[in-house]
Order: structure tokens, then sequence, then C-alpha cells
């Protein structure tokens, strides 16, 4: 009230509601075929049923994370999208990936995650845990123990593509040479996917959610749209944060996945078939526990 002492008032929230969804696939067999053969097929015919519901639930969960990727902003407000807001920042050099673009990485990260009145933050690692890539960067990793990697102007060149002397420390060209390649780097795990990279499904998704979003280089030049048919995204994480989730519907029945058999089919038709079903959603939580890199 006017004159009075300001104060605030703090509510809990007791429930929060996600979404969930059956994935739920079906198969069968023609009983003279498994009286013919064996077992074998009725175990190769489960396998496949599960695989075919594990390809709709990586869907699912990759869309979640593209989409809270594109969409991010460091202060949270999806009105705000300035360059410097974004949690995608570009390569300085339009393809390339090295250490300029690591550097750039976890030193974006740092004002990505700060506290709530923009300082250092405490109880939290503030820092990018882990690094999905495609094979074609995994190639450009592997290639730091024999390609030049310096990147400051001056006698040695402007840029990436005329820099010819100076390389990577001799310790970090022997490590990667001798163990054909990484599996961490700067602090960080590396994580292979073939979904990743130019024109592949994973790519494909990011660029949906991307739509017109310009995304530039640590430094704000080079502002340009997500392009997925020349471009690709690097996904970085910070674990020790808690954001992506899948949640299962508990303890109704769906909670687990189960298979059962499907009583679709009568005696006279012959067939015996099976029915699995399992009711699952996924939600991210802190959209800055991840940073993209566009590459």
């Amino acid at each position: 009230m006017a004159g009075g002492m300001a104060t605030n008032f703090v509510q809990g929230i007791s429930d929060m509601y996600v979404s969930t969804y059956p994935y739920q696939g079906g198969a069968s067999l023609d009983k003279s075929f498994i009286r013919s053969s064996n077992l074998q097929a009725v175990a190769q015919t489960l396998e496949r049923l599960a695989q075919e519901v594990l390809i709709l639930q990586n869907r699912n969960a990759t869309n979640i994370i593209m989409a809270s990727l594109a969409n991010a902003r460091i202060d949270g407000n999806s009105s705000n999208t300035a360059v410097s807001n974004l949690e995608v920042i570009r390569a300085r050099t339009a393809g390339v990936f090295g250490l300029q673009e690591f550097n750039d990485m976890k030193t974006k990260y740092r004002r990505v995650v700060a506290s709530w009145v923009g300082g250092t933050p405490l109880g939290i690692k503030a820092s990018l845990t882990d690094l999905a890539v495609s094979p074609e960067i995994m190639g450009q990793i592997r290639a730091i123990s024999f390609q030049p990697q310096n990147t400051r102007a001056g006698s040695i060149g402007s840029n990436e593509t005329s820099n010819t002397s100076i390389a990577a420390p001799e310790s970090v060209r022997e490590e990667i040479w001798k163990g054909g390649g990484l599996t961490s780097f700067f602090d960080t795990d590396l994580h292979e996917y073939n979904e990743l990279g130019v024109g592949q499904s994973y790519n494909t998704v990011f660029d949906t959610y991307a739509a017109a979003t310009s995304y530039a280089d640590i430094t704000g030049a080079g502002s340009a749209a997500f392009n997925g048919a020349t471009e690709e995204i690097l996904v970085g994480a910070n674990q020790s944060m808690f954001d992506l989730v899948k949640i299962r519907q508990m303890p109704d029945a769906g909670s687990e996945w189960t298979v059962a058999a499907d009583d679709s089919y009568t005696t006279k038709s012959g067939k015996i078939g099976f029915y699995g079903v399992e009711q699952a959603g996924y939600t991210s939580l802190d959209g800055r526990a991840k940073l993209g890199l566009v590459v």
C-alpha cells in the first residue's frame, strides 16, 4: 500500500502438466509360419515391434530438443530476438570447426548461465559437459592433428583459410594422432551421431524450428538464418542442469513398455499378433542447459 514497505508474495506450484502420448505398435505372424520354422521368428518380430516404437520416441524427443534449442533465449524472453540473446551462435568461418569454434562455444556459454542478477553463478557447473556432432565434424576434430589452428590477424593471415603457420600444441596433436580422434575435448565429452549433419534428420528438424531466426557469431557478425541445405547444427549440453526429461504416466497402465497378445485375431484367421504400448512424454525445463553452434 502507499507509504508502506514493499513486499513479495511467493506461491509454490504443486503440479506441472505435461502431455503424454501412447507410443504403440503391432505385429502379426501366420501360425503355419511359426510351425514350419522356429520360435526365433517370434523373437525377431517382437524385436522389430520394439524398434518401431523406439523410432517414434526418438523422433518426438528430437523435436523437443531442437525446438527448445532453436527458440532458447538467455533472458527467457521469447520476444527478445537480438542475436546476443540467442543460445545459438555461428562459426566465425563457414563450414569450419576447430579450436576457435570450440573456444567460442565455451566462452558464450559462460554468459548463458549467470545468476539471477547477472553475476557469477554458484552451485552449478557453468560449462558445457557434452557436445553432439556429426561424423563430418568429428573428421574436422581429428584434422586438428595436422591442420593449422591460428586465427589472429597479422602477418600469419586474417582468417582461417589463409593461416598456414601455427598448429595446435604438439601434445594435443599427438594425442589426436595416436588415438585416431578424441572422446573429450576442453573438458567436454564428444558424441557422434549419424542423424546430425547437412541433410540429415536431426539437422532438418532444427531447420524447421529455427525458421527465419537469424544467428550470428560470438562477435555479433555474420547474422543470417539457418540453412539446413548447406549448414549443420552442433548441440552442446550441460548435464549438471535439470533440463531434458522423459515423463511416464504413473501409476496408470502404460507407465512401462509392455507387450501383450493382440486379441483382434480370431482362431480361424490362422494368425497370432502382438501389441505393445507405452504412455510417455518429453519436455525441456531449462533452455539454458543447451547451446548450439551453426557450422
